[in-house]
């Protein structure tokens, strides 16, 4: 790999805000409807905080029967919100990873690079939420900063 795409691409990653923490849940637009004051009643309030109350089957049990909504539902939400918690991951990308069949950073993390990044051209090309695509190398440093999570 050339040092000058090595430079612009740590400049990419490096200098992206994009964390979990850092999402109010009434800023997310995300592919699905987040009953976003029914989680705030809860005590919710980013997406950050939503990863960390599902983290388990016993907690997203909890919460679910605490909003009035399927066990399924507050696991798709934990796994929106752990794609983000991928370093240069924001929620258009998520929603595109999760449409190209990535469910969560530890499907990410197994994912084929080359293959993920034809899917994510696929799939934007049918649903027009990325401006401008991620390149090869900045899906293959997702997946291992995917793989470095777990």
């Amino acid at each position: 790999m050339k040092a000058r795409t090595l430079a612009i691409l740590a400049v990419m990653v490096f200098s992206l805000p994009v964390f979990a923490g850092h999402y109010p849940l009434e800023a997310v637009k995300a592919p699905f409807k987040l009953p976003v004051k029914k989680l705030q009643k809860a005590g919710i309030k980013t997406t950050l905080d939503l990863w960390n109350q599902t983290r388990t089957k016993k907690q997203r049990h909890v919460l679910a029967r605490r909003l009035h909504i399927s066990g399924s539902r507050v696991l798709r939400f934990h796994d929106f919100c752990d794609l983000l918690g991928v370093r240069g991951i924001g929620p258009k990308v998520a929603t595109i990873m999760q449409a190209a069949g990535i469910k969560n950073a530890g499907a990410l993390a197994k994912a084929d690079p080359v293959e993920l990044n034809k899917k994510i051209k696929i799939v934007n090309k049918k649903l027009h939420v990325l401006g401008k695509l991620p390149g090869i190398e900045l899906v293959r440093w997702w997946v291992r900063y995917a793989s470095k999570m777990k």
